[in-house]
């Protein structure tokens, strides 16, 4: 009689349950991480969005009648100015702020916005104040829309040169690269047919805008700006040029 050995199989071992992917100490990371991501990207969208007083005050809806008349006023100067370069050896002019906002929303933005401005750029307003011009945009590229703003600056180093220095420039209320400010200038200078170069006043970025070369007998020797207006001057080239003229009047 065979001696017969049967081997019993191994038992198998019990099946291990799967480790979770994420412990829950990583989850709750996770979430505070998503939560502060969201907290920072609602702030920065809501600093997009801030409106500047200066700015919303210049675009609010006003009397049809009444913009129209003080665009007329704008554009009646403006010819006033013209026939002055044309025919008087000096020349100036004074042009008020709200003459300036209303033929902005007049006459510019029905004839001529759109071959002046960059792209994206609209409704463009003023506000003046001793030495700063505070120019005010709405500004849109793919999805984000804001206002921007950038406080500039002006005065004439040598003549039909044009000296912007940056005050400073945002987007709502966040800063704006100097790249970005560069650019829109740029855009600016060469829709209008301007020549732009850069310099710097210490920390200050300053746009050099070389006007276009029309008659050479027409000269600008001077701008200034303070709270009452934008104030003009030049003359016809052929008359001797005091230096004082080309003094910075706003820097």
């Amino acid at each position: 009689m065979s001696n017969t050995v049967v081997v019993s199989p191994s038992a198998s071992p019990a099946p291990r349950a799967p480790e979770p992917a994420v412990s829950p100490k990583q989850m709750r990371q996770w979430v505070v991480l998503l939560g502060a991501l969201a907290c920072i990207l609602g702030a920065g969208v809501g600093m997009l969005r801030h409106v500047p007083d200066f700015y919303s005050a210049r675009v609010l809806p006003l009397d049809v009648a009444e913009q129209q008349k003080l665009s007329k006023r704008f554009l009646n100067r403006g010819t006033r100015l013209i026939s002055d370069i044309q025919n008087s050896s000096v020349w100036m002019a004074d042009f008020e702020e709200a003459h300036i906002n209303a033929w902005l929303s007049q006459d510019f933005q029905e004839n001529h916005a759109e071959q002046s401005l960059p792209e994206g750029v609209s409704e463009p307003r003023v506000a003046l104040e001793e030495g700063l011009l505070r120019l005010g945009f709405r500004y849109r590229t793919g999805l984000i829309s804001t206002v921007v703003q950038i406080g500039l600056k002006a005065w004439i180093p040598r003549r039909n040169l044009v000296a912007l220095e940056m005050e400073g420039a945002w987007a709502g209320a966040l800063p704006l690269p100097t790249s970005h400010t560069r650019r829109v200038v740029e855009q600016f200078a060469h829709a209008n047919h301007m020549t732009v170069t850069w310099k710097r006043n210490g920390g200050r970025l300053v746009a050099l805008l070389e006007l276009p070369r029309g008659r050479r007998d027409v000269v600008l020797q001077k701008v200034e700006i303070n709270a009452s207006g934008i104030h003009v001057k030049g003359g016809n080239g052929r008359l001797p040029v005091n230096a004082a003229d080309y003094a910075p009047s706003a820097n």
